[in-house]
């Protein structure tokens, strides 16, 4: 092989790790919108039915709801979904509570729900966060 073929080699696999090391400085680990479908799928049936999806609704609620006050605020709920968030606003009261936001994601589950057996498959499940 020949040296400047070596150092060409050498350069790509210098700038690779620079960009990966990069990468992993400035990237932030979040937890999925979605929560994993086995985790939802309380009764271990092999679907999600609207009791179970309210429930793990509620749970992300109460997680979001950081000052306690049984409402969302935009902050809390999250500032890039703006549009979500005013739809699901009802009252246009500037913040969600439990129902208005339960209400929203039931729609959701609706559309996901293809074959309107109120039971989301693992595949269905999968829409709901894929579809928006």
């Amino acid at each position: 092989m020949s040296y400047s073929k070596c150092t060409f080699l050498l350069a790509c696999a210098v700038s690779a790790s620079t960009v990966s090391v990069a990468w992993a400085q400035s990237s932030t680990v979040t937890p999925p919108i979605v929560p994993d479908f086995t985790a939802v799928d309380l009764n271990k049936d092999s679907g999600v039915d609207r009791d179970e999806f309210g429930r793990i609704i509620i749970d992300r609620f109460e997680s979001k709801d950081l000052n306690r006050d049984g409402a969302l605020s935009l902050d809390e709920f999250g500032k890039p979904l703006e549009n979500t968030f005013n739809e699901a606003d009802l009252n246009r009261d500037g913040k969600l509570s439990q129902e208005e936001l339960l209400e929203l994601r039931l729609r959701e589950f609706d559309r996901v729900d293809r074959n309107r057996n109120n039971i989301l498959g693992p595949i269905e499940y999968r829409q709901w966060g894929l579809d928006d």
